[in-house]
């Protein structure tokens, strides 16, 4: 079985990822309404998600989350690991 966190950043991990198939970058609120998670608790995924380098995160009026591109294929069990 899996944390609650575990399974948020799997399901923001999907998310991020279809996003970017279209070179979109999603913001912290609306991933946190898709994945219907607290805004605060989403942020502390998406931190650890981008340490492991899964993600990538910009700030500014131009900012967001995307999927690094080397890692689209990444695994479920990476993201799990991490």
């Amino acid at each position: 079985m899996f944390s609650k966190s575990c399974k948020y950043g799997i399901k923001a991990t999907l998310y991020i990822a279809q996003r970017s198939q279209y070179e979109e970058r999603v913001s912290l609120k609306e991933i946190a309404a898709a994945i219907n998670s607290p805004i605060a608790f989403t942020a502390k995924i998406l931190q650890v998600l981008a340490k492991a380098n899964i993600i990538n995160s910009t700030k500014g009026p131009n900012g967001g989350v995307v999927v690094v591109v080397v890692v689209v294929g990444v695994a479920v069990v990476v993201v799990v690991v991490v």
